[in-house]
């Protein structure tokens, strides 16, 4: 009767000894999986901004950029094609950025410069700027996140801010520097004023368009 009750003993012994050894590294390979990938993790803002990006159905490149991860997508409207960068900055600030198709000519850059300061859409809408030496034209929204949280919604507002105003404002800068010819009874020393007032037009249609997407 002795010799079952050892192997009984020395089964479940060895029996302990299994759990202790197995066990501990399956719960130490769940902790990691459930921390870091699963239910425990919280995206980070640079993720939720990336993950709009994809829901949305765009083409995303990912890259590193004065370490700093940006993400690129492309925009193809009536307006022509355009390149997009959206990052989460050092600051904590998510910044989405329109690239103006081309680079502005040497002798027609004061001549943007005037007329995107003139520009009257609200401040808090973004703003254009233009990059030395490349002359190239940069409009911009952003949102900072230490004070408001991101969201989807807010993401498509910012972006849906930019892309508007960017496709409104193209073909008025490609009439300054040349690319798309005006009419023949138009005066070349009158352009900039014929382009001023249509800038007032469309910035009054980008007030109302972004009002119409925060309502």
């Amino acid at each position: 009767m002795k010799t079952p009750r050892l192997i009984i003993y020395t089964s479940v012994l060895c029996l302990v000894l299994i759990l202790f050894s197995v066990f501990p590294f399956k719960i130490y390979l769940l902790n990691r999986v459930i921390t870091s990938e699963g239910i425990f993790h919280k995206e980070t803002n640079f993720e939720i901004v990336k993950k709009y990006f994809r829901e949305q159905g765009w083409i995303v490149k990912e890259k590193n950029e004065n370490q700093e991860l940006i993400i690129e997508v492309e925009v193809e409207t009536e307006s022509g094609q355009w390149s997009c960068i959206a990052n989460v900055d050092s600051n904590n600030v998510f910044m989405f950025f329109s690239v103006f198709p081309g680079e502005i000519p040497n002798n027609k850059r004061d001549s943007v410069v005037k007329f995107l300061e003139k520009e009257n859409i609200p401040e808090e809408n973004g703003c254009f700027s233009i990059i030395e030496p490349d002359g190239v034209v940069y409009y911009t929204t952003g949102l900072d996140l230490n004070k408001e949280e991101l969201s989807t919604e807010r993401i498509h507002d910012i972006v849906g801010r930019n892309v508007i105003t960017m496709n409104l404002y193209i073909p008025l800068i490609k009439k300054i520097i040349g690319v798309v010819p005006f009419p023949e009874n138009i005066e070349p020393n009158d352009e900039l004023q014929q382009i001023e007032r249509a800038d007032s037009v469309n910035a009054l249609l980008v007030y109302l368009v972004s009002y119409l997407l925060v309502v």
